[in-house]
């Protein structure tokens, strides 16, 4: 879909990485790390967003630089996949900085998938 159309709007994005998150909650919950996020990993079919190839090798630009096979690893992959999701569109300021968050150091990355969802949420809180 990127490759198609090029960078998304990002209330389009935003839709698609909510949905990938709300998975990888569950997965996380259950001890499951990804570790292959990609935009090739992610399956779209209408309005529904779905995360496979779990286990997969990632490619080198969504791999976290401080890989250490925790859930900070996929956090930093969703950040990588929303930035080339985003490419330069016009984005409010808080998602600006939820993407450079996520592709930041350990220490300064959101800690779980439902600390980015309420990121999500706060953007449509008024």
């Amino acid at each position: 879909m990127i490759a198609d159309r090029g960078e998304l709007p990002w209330l389009e994005a935003v839709g698609v990485i909510d949905q990938i998150c709300a998975g990888l909650a569950h997965a996380h919950a259950h001890g499951i790390i990804h570790g292959g996020i990609q935009p090739s990993a992610i399956f779209i079919a209408g309005r529904v967003s779905r995360l496979g190839e779990f286990g997969l090798a990632n490619k080198r630009p969504y791999v976290a630089p401080d890989r250490n096979g925790t859930a900070a690893d996929d956090l930093y992959s969703i950040g990588a996949v929303l930035a080339v999701m985003l490419g330069s569109a016009e984005m409010p300021p808080r998602l600006a900085k939820l993407v450079t968050d996520l592709r930041s150091s350990v220490a300064t990355r959101p800690k779980t998938v439902a600390d980015v969802r309420a990121t999500f949420k706060a953007l449509f809180d008024f």
